[in-house]
């Protein structure tokens, strides 16, 4: 099986910026790495049909609003529609919830699906203007802080923005942010740094994937690690996947020796990045171990991952196929 690749953006992470020098060039503020950022003026809503709730044309200045960015196909933004129902009903008047459809094929199935999702969506709903074939809110909001994903969500307080991230993640700030008590300055100076951190990471990937599409494996490997004293999550992604195309048993060329040592390699280390609790970086360690002819630590591997794989869906069928040929070549006479 060809194992799906993570989305890398899922996994990126805030991390603490290095110390700064009491230089005066140092002391200068540093390029925003995107264009809306926290503590900026949130921009303005570019509505096509409000389907629920009081149109927001402005942020009134004593209010507090969440901008939450979803799509019909989207299946976490749907998970996410009681969550954020439970957030309106908890904060009442004292902020607004309002869900924006983005990024939709085909914005006619917006109004069908909010009509039948409405039980779950008990907040303020609309559907983004269009200017040609991209959407108003997608680019003035999305696009603008470098936000590739959703669901995603921006709180507005004050008219600023004051805190942008998965709404799974809003729950705090939120109340804090209600409650008066957010420190904005501190917000600012914190999404700063871990925007930074995300632009850096960017780049690594942007030089990653093409040596993995190329078959450069080794050279691929050595940006990975760089990108692993960053980001670690997203680096054991990477080298699973590195790994993954060297061992891949519906590979149409055989991997050579020296290749299959390399992709246990990559695959250890992408095991130590995620803390051996990934059954999808365990399951290619244990492929790539077998390949090798360590059929013993294959199988410790591949029960491990086992334990630890989902009870449903397609990974666990392949880990204990693979468990089961595993075993299999254990059993059998040496030179069958």
């Amino acid at each position: 099986m060809k194992q799906p690749p993570a989305l890398l953006a899922a996994a990126l992470a805030a991390a603490c910026a290095a110390a700064q020098s009491p230089s005066l060039d140092d002391q200068k503020p540093a390029p925003a790495p995107f264009a809306l950022m926290v503590g900026d003026a949130a921009p303005a809503m570019h509505i096509a049909e409000w389907l629920q709730g009081e149109s927001v044309t402005s942020f009134a200045p004593d209010q507090t609003y969440v901008v939450e960015f979803w799509a019909t196909w989207c299946g976490p933004c749907i998970k996410n529609m009681p969550h954020l129902s439970e957030l309106q009903e908890q904060h009442g008047d004292k902020a607004t919830v309002i869900g924006v459809s983005v990024w939709e094929d085909d914005v006619e199935r917006v109004r069908p699906f909010f009509q039948k999702n409405r039980d779950n969506m008990r907040y303020t709903v609309a559907r983004e203007a269009l200017s040609g074939d991209k959407g108003r809110m997608a680019e003035a909001w999305m696009a603008a802080a470098g936000r590739r994903g959703i669901p995603c969500a921006f709180i507005v307080d004050g008219a600023k923005i004051a805190w942008i991230g998965h709404p799974v993640e809003m729950d705090q700030p939120l109340a804090e942010i209600v409650a008066g008590e957010w420190d904005l300055e501190s917000a600012t100076r914190d999404y700063a740094r871990k925007m930074a951190r995300v632009v850096a990471q960017r780049e690594i990937e942007s030089r990653l994937n093409p040596l993995r599409k190329d078959g450069k494996t080794a050279a691929a490997y050595e940006v990975a690690l760089e990108l692993g004293e960053m980001n670690p999550a997203a680096a054991a992604n990477a080298m699973n996947l590195l790994a993954w195309d060297v061992v891949d048993p519906e590979r149409e060329m055989p991997a050579s020796d020296a290749d299959i040592a390399l992709a246990i390699k990559i695959a250890s280390t992408a095991r130590e990045l995620s803390g051996s609790d990934d059954p999808f970086v365990l399951d290619t360690l244990a492929t790539a171990l077998f390949a090798g002819g360590q059929i013993d630590a294959a199988i410790e591997v591949q029960v491990r991952a086992l334990s630890l794989a989902a009870p449903d869906g397609q990974l666990i069928k392949d880990i204990r196929a693979r468990l089961k040929q595993f075993r299999a070549a254990r059993a059998a006479p040496d030179g069958q």
